[in-house]
C-alpha cells in the first residue's frame, strides 16, 4: 500500500498541474491587453506603410485579374470587402495618441486612407456595373492616395 507522504505528495502535484492547466486557460481569455512592449510611432508608421501598400498591390492584382476575366465578380467583391475592412482597422491604428512631432504625418496617413477607401469604393462600383475598362475616377483617386502618402512619409520626423 501506499504511504501516506506518497499520497500527499502525489495530490500536490495534481492539483498543481491541475491549477496551471487552468491558469494558461484562463488568463489568455480573461486579459484584454497584450504582453507585448508598447509600440514607437514609428513602428505602428512602419506596420500601417507596409500593410496598407501590401493590400494596395494585392487589389491592384485582383482588380487586373477581374478585369482579365480570370476572377469572379464575387470573388472580387468578397475581397473588396475585406479590405474595406482591413483599411479601417488601419485608420484606428492611425488614430492613437502620437507624440506632437508625429502629428502631421499620422494626420496625412489617416488621409491617405480615407480617399483609398474611396478608391475600393469606386472599384466596387465598376465591378457591380460590369466595367472593366480602365476608370479615370479609380486613377484619379489613387493617384490622391499615394499623394498623400508621400506627404505622410515626409512629414515624418524620421524622414528629415
Amino acid at each position: 500500500m501506499a504511504s501516506k507522504k506518497g499520497i500527499a505528495i502525489t495530490a500536490a502535484i495534481a492539483a498543481a498541474i491541475i491549477g496551471s492547466s487552468f491558469l494558461v486557460w484562463l488568463i489568455p481569455q480573461s486579459s484584454t491587453g497584450n504582453f507585448d512592449t508598447p509600440r514607437t510611432d514609428a513602428e505602428v508608421a512602419s506596420d500601417v506603410y507596409s500593410r496598407h501598400l501590401d493590400l494596395a498591390s494585392s487589389i491592384e492584382s485582383d482588380f487586373a485579374s477581374w478585369r482579365n476575366e480570370t476572377m469572379s465578380s464575387d470573388d472580387m467583391l468578397r475581397r473588396l470587402e475585406t479590405a474595406h475592412s482591413d483599411t479601417q482597422q488601419m485608420i484606428r491604428d492611425v488614430q492613437r495618441q502620437t507624440a506632437a512631432e508625429w502629428e502631421q504625418s499620422y494626420d496625412l496617413y489617416e488621409q491617405a486612407l480615407d480617399v483609398f477607401g474611396e478608391y475600393l469604393g469606386e472599384i466596387e462600383m465598376a465591378v457591380e456595373g460590369g466595367e472593366g475598362g480602365t476608370q479615370q475616377e479609380i486613377d484619379d483617386l489613387k493617384m490622391q492616395w499615394q499623394d498623400y502618402v508621400d506627404q505622410s512619409v515626409q512629414a515624418m520626423p524620421i524622414a528629415k
